[in-house]
């Protein structure tokens, strides 16, 4: 498991400050939460050790406020240190985190995750202003935000399977039938896919489930033939 640290310079190496883009402590907090969320939503697990704590301004990880409160309002300069080494899974969610997040302001980020149950439900009935070092609870973000997912209501292990079937007709379509929903299937895997674009789950669900659905696409590949085929992968 991976240090808060290291997913915060992730996100500081992301920003594109030649553009006059900045990230500041609240908006680097925020987006070190999100990871959390979505790291538990689709791997089932935390990204990173540290507690979230459900501050006045959203959820904090104090370790991470310590470290950079200097620059209180300000943009944090770009890390020495280079980005670590992650495997594809909490590659997978940083990346999807920073294409749903990292155009949003601090302010934004923070209204969002007052409207958010975690965060209440860790600050239970405080006022606005009161201050709480109450932990927002990981089993939370994760049923909160699930039915956000792109994978939702499909198991991990499915998930893995579908990612299979999505690399491998990009790598050999022939071993398909080629209908016209196919290709469109084809196409929607390539935009999505190799242009990694944040939504690409939902964009092949979608054009997966309309080439099955499809009576064209099943006079060339029944669903029978289609999880035969993808049981053999």
């Amino acid at each position: 498991m991976k240090s808060v640290f290291d997913i915060a310079i992730y996100f500081l190496h992301r920003v594109d400050r030649k553009a006059g883009d900045i990230i500041s402590p609240k908006k680097l907090q925020k987006l070190v939460y999100y990871a959390q969320v979505w790291s538990m939503v689709l791997r089932n697990q935390p990204l990173f050790s540290q507690a979230t704590k459900a501050w006045m301004h959203g959820p904090v990880v104090r370790e991470l406020w310590e470290k950079y409160q200097d620059y209180r309002f300000n943009a944090i300069p770009e890390p020495e240190t280079p980005i670590p080494d992650f495997i594809p899974s909490e590659l997978e969610v940083l990346e999807y985190t920073w294409g749903r997040y990292g155009e949003l302001s601090a302010r934004q980020l923070e209204e969002m995750t007052h409207q958010e149950a975690p965060w209440q439900i860790a600050r239970k009935d405080l006022p606005p202003q009161q201050r709480s070092n109450e932990v927002v609870s990981l089993e939370d973000m994760r049923i909160h935000h699930a039915a956000e997912s792109p994978w939702r209501g499909m198991a991990i292990q499915e998930q893995e399977l579908f990612k299979i079937l999505i690399y491998k007709l990009l790598d050999r379509p022939e071993e398909l039938a080629i209908s016209p929903e196919i290709q469109d299937l084809k196409n929607a895997l390539l935009d999505a896919v190799e242009r990694e674009h944040p939504n690409y789950t939902r964009t092949v669900t979608e054009a997966l489930e309309d080439a099955l659905n499809s009576s064209n696409a099943q006079s060339a590949l029944t669903a029978d033939e289609f999880n035969e085929w993808l049981t053999q992968l």
